[in-house]
């Protein structure tokens, strides 16, 4: 009994992934996180944000999944404090722009509630109490505070708000023609499903490129005082039809959000998103927008050891994640026992000591989105893809409106 006593000890001790003194290493690089609740009055756990954003104007905050209740509400509780104690004034979000634009009426106006302006976003991965929380504290702390607060949406997955924008402007300015209608419903017959690849006839294709030329001269041409924002919208609809658009969304995600920061020069920016489109490798958004922002932009990855999250093939209801194996690196950040923390991954890369080997080299991470992927965690150096990272031990899935 002595000896199976001492063989189960021994494979006890050998299956720790860190020894003491890298677990005191990396702790120097550990800001523990007291809670995800974005309601609490007391945000002085949250002051080193001030120390790590420095000078940065932009910040990108990610997202593991796209259903994770606690990583919404960690987000919402920094977005509250960069608005408070930053001065960032424009948040922005992985959604349709012109759709996403119509919330300002809400957060500006007071037309309208929370609810029903993200039902009308048509983007369900955000219809949630959790976005809602956060949209209704904007709302109140703009109102408060006599603050313009402002949201702003990057995608670009719809053409149709944008096509309508166009519509009106030329119905306003007595442009309706028959080459307008035809452009038109060549767009219809093209994207009869949505998401699909772009397939144009010889016919559609000339009809489709006289279309665009035609409306970018008569906007430019015009006294519109709008004019930034319907070519914006022209835009949008070209990214549309591209031949493979999902494959150069993130191209196109960056372009519009580099447009959106031309627009707002004085203010400072916080990106909402997938670790996938904020991640400064790959093809990847992040990637455009670190070349363009250079230190300017810094992002903040988000993972977590357990839990559940939606998917829509499920109708979005809750699957548990896939188990975090002895491989992965949420189990080597679960064994610190620190339940909330961001990790300074941009301190540790410039270090490079030995005793973070296991973090610096490739290694497996949590990397899903809203469907079932065939696994949930790709290889990768993760100080290569953010300069922070934010861990959680355990996430519920969001909470549906």
């Amino acid at each position: 009994m002595y000896f199976l006593f001492i063989i189960t000890f021994q494979i006890s001790i050998a299956q720790e992934p860190l020894n003491k003194e890298e677990i005191e290493y990396i702790k120097k690089f550990i800001y523990p996180i007291d809670t995800s609740n974005p309601d609490i009055s007391n945000n002085e756990n949250l002051k080193f944000l001030d120390k790590i954003i420095g000078n940065s104007e932009i910040i990108a905050l990610g997202e593991v999944t796209h259903s994770s209740s606690e990583i919404f509400k960690i987000k919402n509780r920094i977005i509250r404090y960069l608005i408070q104690k930053q001065n960032f004034d424009l948040f922005t979000i992985e959604s349709p722009m012109v759709e996403t634009y119509n919330i300002n009426d809400f957060l500006l106006n007071n037309k309208s509630d929370s609810r029903t302006v993200l039902k009308n976003l048509n983007f369900k991965i955000w219809e949630t109490k959790e976005i809602q929380n956060l949209l209704d504290w904007i709302n109140n702390y703009n109102h408060e505070n006599s603050k313009e607060t402002r949201i702003a949406g990057f995608d670009m997955q719809s053409y149709e708000p944008s096509l309508k924008i166009i519509e009106e402007f030329y119905l306003k300015n007595n442009l309706l023609n028959i080459n307008f209608y035809k452009f038109k419903k060549v767009l219809e017959d093209v994207r009869k499903i949505r998401l699909t690849p772009t397939i144009f006839t010889k016919e559609q294709n000339m009809i489709y490129k006289n279309g665009l030329t035609e409306i970018e001269n008569n906007i430019i041409s015009s006294n519109s005082d709008q004019k930034e924002w319907l070519l914006q919208n022209l835009t949008i609809l070209k990214q549309n039809f591209v031949k493979a658009m999902l494959a150069e969304r993130d191209s196109f995600m960056a372009e519009n959000l580099k447009w959106i920061k031309s627009q707002n020069q004085n203010s400072k920016i916080i990106i909402w998103a997938h670790n996938q489109h904020i991640r400064y490798q790959g093809n990847s958004m992040g990637r455009f927008l670190k070349n363009n922002f250079k230190e300017n932009l810094i992002n903040v990855g988000f993972t977590f050891y357990e839990g559940e999250y939606r998917v829509f093939e499920k109708n979005f209801n809750a699957i548990p994640s896939q188990k975090a194996d002895s491989e992965s690196l949420e189990y080597y950040l679960n064994s610190l026992n620190i339940p909330i923390f961001l990790l300074d991954l941009k301190s540790l890369k410039k270090e490079n000591s030995k005793l973070a080997k296991w973090i610096l080299e490739n290694r497996k991470y949590r990397f899903t989105g809203a469907n079932i992927p065939k696994d949930e965690f790709i290889k990768s150096k993760i100080t290569n893809d953010f300069d922070y990272l934010i861990f959680l031990k355990t996430t519920k899935a969001s909470e549906l409106l």
